[in-house]
């Protein structure tokens, strides 16, 4: 029996530039320096700075150091998005880290927390829009 062989029609251009902005978008998110980033991967301020402005590639080991301790997948760093196993643990972190202390918020302080979500929302369209 003939192996079967799928080949996805398109396939998304790979931009250092726009994972450069993601990777700084959550070192920030994390409120750490890029001092922070290099010391806890061992890798120089510079190195950081440059993969941050797109400017140099970077190896499999190095990105899976930076998404470890900026706590997001590579695939993320990498497309902005996640898939498959990779989603569902992102959603389960989402409902445990921010739903579930809401719990015993007022309907006040839950609009309050949607309005923040929502602009949140609409920045971040802003800002990956303007990285295209």
């Amino acid at each position: 029996m003939a192996a079967r062989i799928y080949i996805k029609p398109e396939l998304k251009e790979f931009n250092l530039k726009h994972m450069g902005r993601r990777i700084r978008a959550q070192r920030e998110l994390l409120e750490m320096t890029r001092e922070d980033l290099a010391f806890a991967t061992d890798l120089s301020p510079k190195f950081i700075a440059e993969i941050e402005y797109g400017n140099r590639g970077i190896s499999l080991r190095n990105l899976y150091k930076i998404s470890q301790v900026l706590n997001v997948t590579c695939d993320y760093l990498i497309s902005g998005s996640y898939t498959g196993v990779e989603l569902e643990e992102h959603v389960s972190r989402i409902a445990e880290d921010v739903l579930e202390p809401m719990v015993d918020f007022s309907p006040d302080e839950v609009k309050f927390m949607e309005s923040i979500a929502n602009s949140y929302k609409i920045l971040r369209k802003k800002l990956n829009n303007r990285s295209r």
